[in-house]
């Protein structure tokens, strides 16, 4: 073998031993690759559990409630990395011209942690307090505030009715909750004055700070008759119960640490239920 293919074949033998090293070198300086997972939700779940308890415990009877879980709002990057933004929500039932009053009884009644900054010796940022935009188009002027990773907001969406938003940063997920037992007899008896069953059931759940668990049951009829829900269902109401006004086909109610929300589905072919028991 002469001297021109001993040196072409040590150079090929050289270039495959340091080819390897150069790239794992390389890949530890790079960052995560193209498409790679965000962080998962399930590390911030907590703090939008915390959130959208802290503004129910805020409201207490003043509202008529009922909880969602965390669900996909939007697709997000964040640097090399793709995933979700998560909403977790509460809404909120009053009587029309209550909003306002809602949301200012809520900011002043949220834990210290959303209104102060943190330790100056932190050298993080400080949160963000508690504070209100500008009413606009005639609705009530919205709340923001900032826990951790969480973006916390009460706003209304209609007249008499308020939606607490807990929002992620982005994520990947997102964590089922787990409720136990099942759901009240009272939604199946509720749709039954209606003409109507059940035809699908969920349930959400969510944690209370003191303990145990704020549940809504959702419950989805058959095809049914969804007109004038607020004159058929009135009478049917215990005596002990708040009815809210609604200028929609919908009437919430709450009695004690249960709360009901009755509605036509957008379609009218369906009546929805929302059957929810609180931390009280």
């Amino acid at each position: 073998m002469n001297l021109r293919w001993r040196l072409l074949i040590a150079g090929v033998v050289a270039l495959a031993i340091a080819l390897p090293v150069a790239i794992g070198l390389a890949s530890r300086h790079a960052g995560p690759p193209e498409g790679s997972a965000a962080p998962p939700l399930a590390a911030v779940s907590a703090d939008q559990d915390r959130a959208v308890a802290a503004v129910l415990s805020a409201a207490g009877d003043r509202a008529a409630v009922a909880v969602t879980s965390a669900v996909p709002v939007r697709a997000c990057t964040s640097g090399k990395v793709r995933g979700s933004v998560f909403a977790r929500s509460a809404d909120l039932y009053v009587d029309p011209g209550g909003e306002d009053a809602l949301i200012g009884a809520v900011g002043a009644a949220l834990p210290g942690e959303y209104g102060q900054g943190l330790a100056s010796a932190d050298p993080a940022p400080p949160r963000l307090a508690v504070r209100r935009g500008t009413a606009t188009g005639g609705a009530a002027a919205p709340l923001t505030a900032e826990v951790g990773a969480v973006t916390l907001t009460v706003a209304q969406l209609g007249e008499g009715w308020v939606r607490a938003t807990a929002q992620s940063d982005c994520r990947t997920g997102p964590s089922p909750s787990t409720v136990a037992g099942s759901a009240p007899a009272a939604l199946a008896a509720l749709l039954g004055t209606l003409g109507t069953a059940p035809d699908s059931v969920h349930a959400t759940a969510l944690a209370c700070p003191g303990g145990g668990q704020t549940v809504t049951w959702a419950a989805l009829s058959g095809t049914a008759d969804s007109a004038h829900l607020q004159q058929r269902l009135a009478p049917t109401l215990p005596a002990s119960a708040r009815r809210f006004v609604s200028p929609a086909n919908r009437l919430p109610w709450r009695d004690g640490h249960a709360s009901v929300v009755v509605a036509a589905s957008d379609d009218g072919t369906h009546i929805t239920v929302q059957y929810t028991v609180d931390c009280g």
